[in-house]
């Protein structure tokens, strides 16, 4: 319980301390369709400008594959809807490995290859490296730390950058559970980027 307190004490440190927050907005259907295979639908809206202004939406669609206890593959496409600016086509090609470093705590490693389609616009392509400590508590919650790195494929580097999580996940029933999270991002080159600080809120239902 003490993992979470502090987890929450450092988000809110960062959220009041900064003067611009975005949030993207989530429920999502996870269908188990096999021991080994799932099926997941996660339509997205995101707010900026401290919350009070409508950025953009998109939907996600995921096929994830369960190898072994350790390792699963997973596909995931992920169209987005920007006013005024056209539509944009991701695909995520991802390998995760879990690892139980002891009782209380374990390790998620996950590479993806980000592929941008450029529908109606040029996005750059990444390679993504993010570990997620989680914690294993006597309660519902399920606290835990991550950091993904962004490093762009093309020649272009100036959009390299790190997105710092803080989370927690907290299990309402069997089938219904409630994911927070806040991000800071920041530039992991000589360059300006700038910074992002993000709530993240998912409604979790899975089907079984």
């Amino acid at each position: 319980m003490r993992i979470i307190l502090i987890l929450l004490c450092l988000s809110a440190n960062f959220v009041f301390g900064q003067t611009d927050l975005g949030s993207w907005s989530s429920v999502s259907a996870l269908w188990q369709s096999s021991e080994k295979l799932s099926l997941k639908l996660r339509p997205i809206v995101r707010h900026n400008m401290d919350l009070s202004s409508y950025a953009n939406s998109s939907i996600d669609f995921s096929l994830a594959y369960k190898i072994n206890s350790q390792w699963t593959v997973l596909l995931l496409e992920r169209h987005w809807f920007i006013p005024e600016a056209g539509d944009r086509e991701f695909l995520f090609f991802d390998v995760k490995h879990q690892a139980k470093l002891s009782s209380k705590l374990n390790l998620q490693n996950r590479l993806r290859w980000h592929l941008a389609l450029d529908i109606s616009g040029v996005d750059e392509d990444y390679i993504r490296y993010e570990p997620t400590f989680k914690f294993k508590t006597n309660s519902k919650f399920t606290p835990f730390v991550a950091a993904d790195f962004f490093i762009a494929i093309g020649s272009d580097r100036t959009s390299n950058r790190v997105r710092y999580v803080l989370g927690t996940v907290y299990k309402i029933s069997e089938h219904i559970g409630i994911n927070f999270q806040f991000w800071h991002q920041s530039g992991i080159t000589d360059l300006d980027f700038p910074k992002d600080y993000i709530l993240v809120l998912d409604l979790a239902y899975r089907i079984d």
